[in-house]
Order: structure tokens, then C-alpha cells, then sequence
């Protein structure tokens, strides 16, 4: 698993990538927390829309038409 691993050597980037690895994935964490609740909220305002979408449901009392019939 490449992200177990520290980055080796004793030079200046090393060292760098070692102090900051912490900080990058708590960013990634964070940001994608924000993501993930509005995903959520997408979902849930979807799910209400489909409760009330009509659907197959017939809506209309008005007779349908036939269209060969020719007024």
C-alpha cells in the first residue's frame, strides 16, 4: 500500500513529504467531507421529488382522444 510508506532519504524533499503527508490527508479528509454532504443532499431532495412525481399515475379526469378521430 503506497501511502504506508514514508518517503526515504535524508534530503530536503524527503523531509518535507514526511512533515507534510499528515497535512495533505487531513486537507483530503476535509474537502471531501463537503463533498459527501452535498451528495447527501442531492439524494435526499431527489428522494422527496420522487414522492410527489406523478409518475404513471394518471393526473388528468379528461377522457383521452383517440388520434384517427377527427373532430
Amino acid at each position: 500500500m503506497p501511502n504506508a510508506h514514508a518517503a526515504g532519504g535524508g534530503g530536503e524533499v524527503a523531509r518535507t513529504m514526511r512533515d507534510s503527508m499528515d497535512a495533505i490527508r487531513l486537507d483530503f479528509a476535509e474537502a471531501n467531507q463537503w463533498v459527501f454532504y452535498g451528495m447527501a443532499i442531492a439524494l435526499g431532495l431527489a428522494s422527496i421529488c420522487s414522492l410527489f412525481h406523478p409518475g404513471t399515475r394518471v393526473t388528468s379526469t379528461r377522457a383521452r382522444q383517440d388520434p384517427n378521430d377527427r373532430p
